[in-house]
This record gives structure tokens, C-alpha cells and sequence, in this order.
């Protein structure tokens, strides 16, 4: 069961491919942080945020634990 607003956060489902999952991360964190910056962000600090939520994910978060705490 999906909480109330998940839809919001997550438009598309959760590839299963970890390349595409990585990509979607990629696009998720790329719009949040241009809205919470207020400004373009800049492609280093999207790889570190991309690269947070690989190493969280191989911790044991699940894709959706590692894109809210990246955010």
C-alpha cells in the first residue's frame, strides 16, 4: 500500500535494472534540488546526491529511503 502522496514524489515505478534506477534518481533528485536551491544545480553535486543513494541502497534502504534521506 503506497502512502498518501507517493505518486507525487515517485510519478513512474521503480526500475528494477539498478543502470535505470540510477537514472531515475538522476531525475528525481535533479527537479527537487533545483526547487530547493532555487537555482540549477550544478552536475557535481547531483553525482554526490546520485551517489549517496547507491551507497544507501547497498546499506539495505530501499530506493525510496535513499532518495529521501539524499534529499
Amino acid at each position: 500500500v503506497k502512502p498518501d502522496g507517493y505518486d507525487r514524489f515517485f510519478p513512474k515505478s521503480v526500475p528494477e535494472d539498478s543502470a535505470e534506477r540510477r537514472e531515475y534518481a538522476k531525475d528525481l533528485l535533479s527537479n527537487f534540488s533545483r526547487r530547493a536551491y532555487r537555482r540549477p544545480v550544478d552536475d557535481e553535486t547531483l553525482s554526490r546526491l546520485v551517489s549517496l543513494t547507491d551507497s544507501l541502497q547497498k546499506s539495505g534502504q530501499s530506493f525510496e529511503q535513499s532518495i529521501a534521506s539524499a534529499m
